[in-house]
């Protein structure tokens, strides 16, 4: 019996992933010229959806049969519900990742003060959009195009470790900074931040099932550092949401034990997945019931 063939192979990829890229990157620079610098989030919400989103609908057409299982376009037990919510502090791991590249780059780690100042002189329509573009928009259209599309045919290739991480690869790098125009080391410490958000991406998405895992999951992290900022003067954590070179570990023991506790409950209700459902009973020949 002949192997199905296998899409996107590693090298298509690389070359789906920069296409996106591409294409995002010159809605957003097409948009902001003739809009005379408008509105920011507007232009990377339409890059998002032409880039990634466009290029994702048609590389999914070339994946195998069958495809909705493939892509994950199926819904998501319940029962996942409670890995997800574990897996959530892994924003302060990822955070204490960023705070590593920089301290190790022997560069200042990126203003969050500064950042969070900004959202507050930001007006309501402005941080409107912004949330829009990032909880709504983004989740949805980047775990489309790479945990759909990308990683499926990785898995299958390279095995579900290389396969998921060669995904959050591809991902920090064309995401984790958003649209180019920042110095090497603010984005270096902003993909190696995403590459760990990334992973758990992936492992949701693969011990799930599920394409609405790792959506939501996504959707989390960013709700969560959206109000972490918004809260920052009440519940400052310092190296997340406040100053600092680093965040401690009596933040970062938590965190690591829940997120732990995530990815093991995501192996064990991959592996049990719980009751069958009983098929109906079929009527013996001659029309009678089966015995009770």
């Amino acid at each position: 019996m002949q192997r199905p063939s296998l899409f996107p192979t590693l090298g298509v990829a690389f070359w789906i992933t920069l296409l996106a890229l591409v294409s995002y990157v010159a809605v957003v620079v097409i948009f902001a010229a003739l809009g005379g610098g408008g509105p920011l989030p507007l232009a990377e919400a339409l890059g998002l959806v032409v880039g990634f989103g466009g290029i994702g609908t048609l590389a999914a057409r070339q994946v195998p049969p069958p495809q909705a299982e493939r892509l994950g376009l199926r819904g998501m037990p319940l029962r996942f519900m409670l890995p997800l919510l574990l897996l959530v502090p892994v924003a302060l791991l990822a955070s204490e990742v960023d705070n590593l590249v920089a301290l190790l780059s022997q560069a200042s780690s990126p203003e969050i003060a500064g950042l969070a100042e900004k959202l507050k002189s930001a007006g309501a329509l402005e941080l409107l959009e912004v949330v829009i573009v990032a909880i709504g928009i983004q989740p949805v259209v980047s775990e489309w195009f790479f945990r759909g599309v990308v990683q499926q045919g990785m898995v299958s290739q390279l095995g579900v470790g290389r396969g998921i991480a060669i995904t959050a690869l591809l991902y920090a790098l064309a995401l984790g900074q958003g649209v180019v125009g920042t110095s090497f080391v603010p984005w270096l410490a902003a993909t190696s931040s995403e590459f760990v958000n990334a992973i758990a991406y992936g492992l949701t998405r693969h011990y799930a099932g599920s394409l609405l895992a790792p959506i939501l999951l996504h959707v989390a992290l960013k709700a969560a550092g959206s109000l972490a900022l918004g809260f920052a003067a009440r519940f400052p954590i310092p190296g997340f949401n406040s100053a600092g070179v680093h965040t401690p570990l009596a933040f970062l023991l938590p965190a690591a034990a829940s997120v732990a506790l995530g990815i093991a409950l995501l192996v064990r209700f991959a592996k049990n997945p719980g009751p069958a459902v009983r098929p109906e009973a079929t009527p013996r020949k001659g029309g009678s019931a089966p015995p009770r």
